[in-house]
């Protein structure tokens, strides 16, 4: 009779018994075979950190341009409002171009693109992670998949020592970085590491050093996970980590992946992480246009020289081959470039009450939108009252001048009357028998010019007269 101990082991026994005689011994998978999977998943963190740096780049690329076209706009105010030459209202005009666009991409491809990328390979990246921390802590000292050491039967037992013998492995939780990396084997061209040409069963697993690894199993018995008998799927050909392993007659293997094609061929999850690199591409960066040649290859730059230097319609392309001329007529060299670019605005010198801080001393120093708007209203602002001051100056002259005429005028006008003519602002000299000027209008006159503050010229070259006043004020204000 049995004891209830020995009834327990013999049952213990039966049992793994009827398992090892049920399936073949599973190989475990070389720790060169599946550690390229963390170099991936790596790469993923840093796929999606350059995502980002793209996106950031080129809103940043059309922030620039609105800081600059804002300045010169900030300068044409504090200047006096001079005209423009064509010249200048084409490179102002670039900056226009490039925030416009700027805005419109993101707005319309660029967000799109990169949610999407970062929603494939972050599939990816999930995908990797479920397998290898699947397989740890499916595993047992005695039992796994995951060789640890290479030429042994050594397995990975728990994600504690899968992610301490291959910390790259492990997916962050933390904010994507804002920093522009380099992956290490995901690139435009395909994935590349050791083993990313394909490998057949017999280079994946560690062949005749069973460890109980159920996804080493061929088709015919394939299992997942700790089975003790596997299932025939010859119809299917399992996928595992991505679409980085498969499972056909032979066994587990890995699929050749080393170019786009390739990738997509072998599982969806690989070949989108291929193109996520080029998702979005850097803008043109608005800081690097200073040359001539920078100007003439810059494709912002097309439509403002058209309407400008040429005098077309931004869609009419056909002087198209004339731009060069055009840019280096109106630019002639690099020194003049940089002048109209930037230089003469960003030099402009800011006076101490204006300055948000005593070292943004000039024009260029200046980043702030709501600062550059500041500045463009109180020079905007001084500019129309002082113009406004002129004009009212002008229009009292003007009315001065016409309420006003000159003494010899008015000397010649009585001159010609005779007799009872010589009535109203004229009267009658009887000791020199001619019409002149009262005495009192002369007074008169000379009140009104001690209130203007200016002595009446008895010989009439300085006085306004009425038709000459509209002259004077247009000349005067422009």
């Amino acid at each position: 009779m049995h004891t209830p101990t020995a009834a327990a082991l013999i049952l213990t026994l039966t049992a793994a018994m009827q398992r090892h005689a049920s399936a073949t011994d599973g190989d475990v998978v070389k720790g060169a075979s599946w550690t390229p999977l963390c170099s991936i998943t790596a790469d993923s963190e840093k796929l999606a950190a350059n995502l980002l740096q793209n996106l950031i780049q080129n809103a940043r690329d059309g922030e620039t341009a609105l800081q600059r076209l804002l300045r010169a706009l900030v300068y044409n105010e504090a200047t006096g409002g001079q005209p423009l030459s064509n010249a200048t209202m084409a490179v102002w005009s670039l900056y226009a171009e490039v925030a416009g666009r700027a805005a419109a991409r993101i707005q319309q491809t660029e967000a799109k693109a990169v949610v999407t990328a970062a929603r494939n390979i972050g599939r990816l990246q999930g995908a990797i992670s479920e397998f290898l921390e699947s397989q740890a802590d499916a595993s047992a000292d005695n039992k796994g998949c995951l060789q640890a050491a290479a030429g042994t039967t050594a397995v990975i037992v728990g994600k504690q020592q899968l992610y301490k013998e291959q910390p790259t492995c492990k997916m962050s939780w933390d904010e994507v970085k804002n920093e522009k990396t380099t992956t290490s084997v995901i690139t435009t061209t395909g994935i590349k590491h050791t083993n990313s040409g394909g490998q057949e069963n017999g280079q994946t697993i560690h062949s005749g050093q069973g460890t109980d690894c159920d996804i080493s199993q061929p088709q015919s018995s394939f299992k997942l996970t700790y089975g003790s008998r596997g299932n025939n799927v010859a119809g299917h050909v399992p996928k595992l980590a991505a679409g980085y392993f498969t499972v056909d007659g032979t066994g587990i293997k890995i699929q050749k992946h080393d170019t786009l094609q390739d990738a997509t061929a072998a599982s969806p999850y690989l070949g989108k992480a291929i193109e996520a690199l080029t998702a979005i591409a850097p803008a043109e960066e608005t800081a690097s246009i200073k040359t001539l040649s920078a100007l003439k290859a810059s494709p912002n730059f097309k439509d403002p020289a058209r309407r400008y230097l040429l005098g077309k319609k931004p869609a009419e392309t056909d002087a198209d081959t004339q731009l060069g001329e055009k840019i280096t007529n109106a630019y002639v060299n690099d020194d003049n470039a940089k002048k109209a670019l930037f230089e003469v605005v960003d030099a402009y010198q800011i006076p101490d009450n204006l300055r948000p801080s005593p070292a943004d001393d000039t024009l260029g120093k200046i980043t702030s939108i709501h600062i550059l708007m500041h500045l463009y209203f109180h020079y905007r602002s001084a500019r129309e009252q002082a113009i406004q001051n002129r004009m009212q100056k002008l229009q009292e002259k003007a009315k001065h001048a016409s309420d006003t005429i000159s003494t010899d005028e008015k000397e010649k006008e009585c001159n010609t009357k005779k007799g009872d003519a010589c009535t109203g602002d004229c009267e009658w000299d009887k000791e020199k028998e001619t019409c002149k000027p009262k005495e009192k209008g002369e007074q008169a006159n000379q009140e009104t010019g001690a209130k203007d503050g200016k002595t009446t010229n008895a010989t009439g070259s300085n006085s306004f007269v009425i038709n000459k006043a509209p002259i004077l004020l247009t000349f005067l204000l422009f």
